[in-house]
């Protein structure tokens, strides 16, 4: 793990994925997850399914809302009602079909997790796919292969502490950060190192969690780059930042750095055909710039570091990706086969004529403006005004206590032994019962 300020300003100040991630939905639950439509006149993802592979439709649906969707909420203690009316805190009526009663569910919880590590990992579909009769678009496609990660036994490096709300009352010290280890991290001296090891020296993409609050948006990263790095004034940046002259954090720093980062990713869309190889992906590439100092010790080691101005409240909470695709016998308790679902997508890449959906207008690149932005046509985060304070059934790696101090960063360790990038892990098969957070990180993201 490099860790040297100046190698990492003078090698890898830049990067960009090879193959850019995929963008995909990320099947909300409180519309019941895949089993939603979203193809006027056509079954869902789910259904067809089904239908396709021989499977008992009603069976396999009422499985997946148990999973994922609406169902899932039954045994969570959440809000029953029969409208939108009856729910609050960011919340929206999960109905299923004609049903007349349902649960109040967050309109963020779903399966952004699985469609962050599905993108990075798996070909993006292009071109629709027969099998009995049924047609599969590359929606649906995305769809299912999203829902077999979120099922599938996968191990994952993580690193950072989820921060489990509540978002409010926020609670901060006299410098302005957040007193909550959990909502302040992932540290910034961290997160410099991280992406500047991950995607500039080992050429690999990754996921963060791009909200620091009680929300969960995990995005799959595109590129980063550091648009500023500058040895600064210690006294100076401090009384700026922090009010005082003398810096108030670290005695062994002996020079500051102050930093901007723009780390770039893919957002969700439910746009249908390719994306990545036409350019469409364009339209789903968000950007957010970070600002921060680093702290550095007399050879220019990076040994700290802070958040600075609308950084400090808005900064990615945790970072991970997953070690390996899923095995090759993998069939989810729900009952997706991961090579049934392959078959599809290796069908679809063989087409010549690519899938390009003509509705969808244009955009440039957009910049994430603080916790309000558009996720797709069809989707915006909105933020809980008064957010729930249980934790959310999305399966997302686990909360773990940060090991290191806020100032600091974790310590260097070595990944397992399981974790070449270029190989798979060995087979193993799906659990039998997923409940929610159960994936278990398998060493630190800087091996």
């Amino acid at each position: 793990m490099e860790t040297n300020y100046n190698v990492l300003k003078d090698s890898y100040s830049t990067a960009v994925c090879d193959v850019l991630p995929w963008s995909g939905d990320f099947w909300p639950t409180y519309k019941d997850g895949i089993n939603a439509v979203w193809k006027d006149g056509e079954p869902s993802p789910a259904e067809k399914y089904a239908t396709a592979f021989g499977l008992d439709v009603d069976a396999f649906m009422n499985g997946i809302s148990l999973s994922t969707g609406v169902l899932s909420e039954s045994y969570t203690g959440s809000s029953t009602c029969s409208s939108d009316s009856d729910c609050d805190g960011g919340s929206l009526c999960g109905l299923r079909g004609k049903a007349t009663s349902g649960y109040c569910i967050p309109t963020w919880y779903g399966l952004c997790h699985a469609w962050a590590a599905a993108a990075l990992f798996e070909a993006e579909p292009k071109c629709d796919v027969q099998k009995n009769n049924v047609t599969f678009h590359s929606v649906d496609m995305k769809a299912l292969i999203t829902q077999l990660y979120d099922g599938a036994a996968i191990d994952v490096v993580f690193t950072g502490a989820r921060f489990n709300g509540p978002d409010s009352p926020e609670e901060l010290d006299k410098y302005g950060r957040y007193e909550d280890e959990a909502r302040r991290d992932v540290n910034a001296a961290f997160f410099h190192i991280a992406v500047a090891n991950i995607l500039g020296k080992q050429g690999r993409s990754f996921i963060v969690d791009v909200s620091s609050d009680l929300q969960v948006w995990n995005q799959p990263i595109q590129k980063y780059e550091f648009l500023e790095t500058e040895i600064v004034d210690k006294a100076k940046l401090s009384l700026e930042y922090f009010g005082s002259a003398k810096y108030p954090f670290n005695d062994a720093a002996t020079y500051l750095a102050k930093c901007k980062t723009r780390l770039t990713w893919t957002a969700e869309s439910i746009e249908d055909g390719a994306l990545t190889t036409t350019g469409r992906i364009e339209a789903y590439t968000v950007y957010e710039d970070y600002e921060y100092s680093l702290e550095l010790d007399e050879n220019y080691t990076i040994i700290g570091g802070e958040w600075l101005d609308h950084s400090n409240a808005n900064h990615p909470d945790f970072l991970w990706f997953p070690a390996a695709k899923p095995s090759a016998n993998t069939i989810t308790d729900t009952g997706i086969a991961y090579a049934d679902v392959l078959a599809l997508i290796e069908e679809s890449l063989e087409c010549v004529d690519v899938t390009v959906s003509p509705d969808v207008p244009d955009t440039p690149s957009t910049k994430k403006t603080g916790k309000d932005y558009t996720k797709s046509p069809s989707y915006t985060k909105t933020p809980s005004k008064t957010p729930p304070t249980k934790s959310p059934p999305t399966k997302v790696p686990p909360t773990k206590a940060p090991t290191y101090p806020p100032e600091t960063y974790a310590p260097e360790t070595t990944a397992p032994a399981t974790y070449p990038p270029e190989t798979y892990s060995p087979e193993t098969t799906a659990p039998s019962t997923y409940p929610p957070e159960t994936h278990v990180p398998t060493g630190d993201v800087l091996a």
